[in-house]
C-alpha cells in the first residue's frame, strides 16, 4: 500500500473513531422546534454582515446585541455567564442545606454547619484580633528560632 493511501485511510479511521466516542455526547433536539438543546443558534447570526467581510461579526453579531456586557464585568460571555449560573446554583444549594436541619454527622448537616460560619461575619470580625494575636506570637517564635545564632552558626561546624 502506498504511503498517500495509508495516511488518507488513517486519517478517515480516526475521524470515524472521534465521531463514534463523541456522538453519545451529542445533544439533539427530541422534538422538532425544541430549542432547549446546546448548539448552534441562528438568532446569534448577524444577518446584516458579510461573513467574507468580518466573520466574528457575522456568527457572534447576533448575540453581542442580545446580550450586552453588564456594567460590572470588562468583558462578557457565555461561559461568564455559565461560571455565574454555577455560583448562583451553589449558593442556592448551601443556603438551602444550611437551613435545612439534616441528622447530626451527616454531610448536609457538616456542609450546612461550615457553611453558616463562614457567612457568620459577626463571629469571624469578633475572634480576629486574638486569633491575629496566637499567629503573631506562633510567627515571632519561628522568626527568633531561624534568626538565633545556633542555627545560623552552630558551635564548632563553622570557622
Amino acid at each position: 500500500m502506498k504511503t498517500t493511501q495509508f495516511r488518507e485511510l488513517t486519517v478517515f479511521y480516526s475521524l470515524v473513531t472521534l465521531a463514534a466516542v463523541l456522538l453519545p455526547f451529542a445533544r439533539f433536539p427530541l422534538r422538532a422546534g425544541d430549542t432547549s438543546s446546546w448548539g448552534f443558534a441562528p438568532s446569534n447570526l448577524d444577518r446584516s454582515c458579510k461573513p467574507c467581510d468580518d466573520f466574528y461579526q457575522f456568527a457572534m453579531g447576533g448575540w453581542m446585541k442580545s446580550n450586552p456586557i453588564p456594567p460590572q464585568y470588562s468583558s462578557w460571555g457565555t461561559f461568564t455567564q455559565l461560571h455565574d449560573n454555577n455560583l448562583a446554583a451553589l449558593r442556592g444549594i448551601l443556603e438551602t442545606v444550611a437551613k435545612a436541619s439534616a441528622p447530626a454527622g451527616s454531610n448536609e448537616q457538616k456542609i450546612g454547619d461550615f457553611y453558616a460560619s463562614c457567612m457568620n461575619t459577626a463571629a469571624i470580625e469578633a475572634a480576629w484580633p486574638t486569633q491575629m494575636v496566637t499567629m503573631s506570637g506562633r510567627m515571632n517564635a519561628i522568626v527568633s528560632r531561624i534568626a538565633s545564632p545556633a542555627v545560623i552558626d552552630p558551635p564548632g561546624e563553622l570557622m
